[in-house]
C-alpha cells in the first residue's frame, strides 16, 4: 500500500463517504477506485467482444 496525497473536492468526498456508508475517507476513495477499475475492465471486455463479433466466426479445426 502506498501513501498518496491528492486534492479531492470536500463535498464530493463527503457525499461518496455518506452514500457508500464508509467510515473513513480512505475507504471511500479505495471503493471508488475499485469501482472505476471494474468499469474499465468491463469496457475493455466489451470492446474485445465487439471486435471478435465483427471479425466473424473463428475458423475451427
Amino acid at each position: 500500500m502506498s501513501l498518496t496525497h491528492i486534492d479531492i473536492d470536500d463535498d464530493t468526498l463527503a457525499m461518496a463517504k455518506r452514500l457508500g456508508g464508509h467510515r473513513t475517507e480512505t475507504a471511500a476513495v479505495a471503493a471508488a477506485l475499485e469501482e472505476y477499475n471494474k468499469r474499465l475492465l468491463r469496457a475493455a471486455a466489451y470492446d474485445k467482444m465487439q471486435l471478435q463479433t465483427r471479425a466473424g466466426p473463428a475458423d475451427g479445426p
